[in-house]
C-alpha cells in the first residue's frame, strides 16, 4: 500500500465513524427535543455507549493500516538494501577480474619472453577457470569462442614445450646444421600464435569493458 492509499483509508475511515457519530446524534435530538434536561445525561451515556466503540474501531483500524504501511515500506528498504549491496558485490568482483586480467597479461609477457613452457601451461589452466568465473559478472564474455581460445594456448604451450626440449639436446651428437634448422622451424612456429594469445586477452578485457559500461 503506497503513502496516498494509507491517506485515503485513514480519511475514509474518519469520514465513515464521523457520519455516523454525526446521524446517530441529529437522530437522537429529533427523537428526544432539546429542552429535556434528563435528557443531557442520558445523551452523554448514549454516546458512551455507542459512539466510544465505533471511535476505537475507528482507531483500530488506523493503526493496522499504519501498521501494515511501516512493514510494507522496511520490507521496501530491506529490498533497497539488498540491491545496493549485490552492486557493491559486483563492483568488487569485477575490480577484483580486472586486476587478475592485468596480471594474467603480465604473466603472459614473461613466459612468452622466456618461452617457458610450464607457465604457458599454467596460464591456459588459468584462463579456463577465470572465464567460468567472470561469465557469472561479465554477461558479454558469454559470446567468446572459449574452446578456441584454450586451443590457441594449448598450441602456444605444445610449441614451446618442443623448442625447449630440442634446445636441451646436445647438437654434437647429430647433425648440427639440422638441429638448429628443427631448432628454428619450431621458434618460428611458437612466434605464430603469440599473436593471438595476447588478442584473446584484448578480446576478453573489450567484453568487460562493454559491460562496465552498459
Amino acid at each position: 500500500m503506497k503513502m496516498n492509499d494509507l491517506h485515503k483509508a485513514v480519511r475514509l475511515t474518519l469520514f465513515i465513524s464521523g457520519s455516523f457519530a454525526t446521524i446517530v446524534i441529529v437522530a437522537y435530538v429529533v427523537a428526544q427535543g432539546w429542552n429535556d434536561s434528563a435528557m443531557w445525561g442520558a445523551f452523554g451515556d448514549f454516546v458512551g455507549g455507542i459512539l466510544n466503540p465505533i471511535f476505537a474501531f475507528a482507531n483500530v483500524v488506523v493503526l493496522v493500516v499504519i501498521s501494515y504501511q511501516l512493514a510494507e515500506m522496511e520490507d521496501d528498504r530491506a529490498e533497497k538494501d539488498r540491491r545496493a549491496q549485490d552492486e557493491s558485490n559486483k563492483f568488487g568482483m569485477r575490480f577484483a577480474a580486472s586486476n587478475e586480467l592485468h596480471r594474467f597479461h603480465l604473466d603472459l609477457q614473461n613466459a612468452v619472453s622466456t618461452v617457458d613452457a610450464e607457465q604457458i601451461y599454467e596460464l591456459r589452466s588459468k584462463l579456463f577457470g577465470m572465464m567460468q568465473s567472470y561469465k557469472l559478472i561479465f554477461p558479454s564474455l558469454k559470446e567468446l569462442q572459449v574452446i578456441d581460445m584454450l586451443e590457441t594456448y594449448h598450441h602456444l604451450y605444445t610449441s614451446a614445450s618442443i623448442y625447449e626440449t630440442i634446445k636441451t639436446m646436445d647438437p654434437r651428437i647429430g647433425d648440427i646444421d639440422e638441429y638448429r634448422k628443427n631448432r628454428d622451424l619450431k621458434f618460428e612456429e611458437y612466434k605464430l600464435y603469440i599473436p593471438r594469445a595476447y588478442e584473446i586477452v584484448n578480446d576478453i578485457q573489450i567484453a568487460m569493458t562493454k559491460d562496465l559500461i552498459n
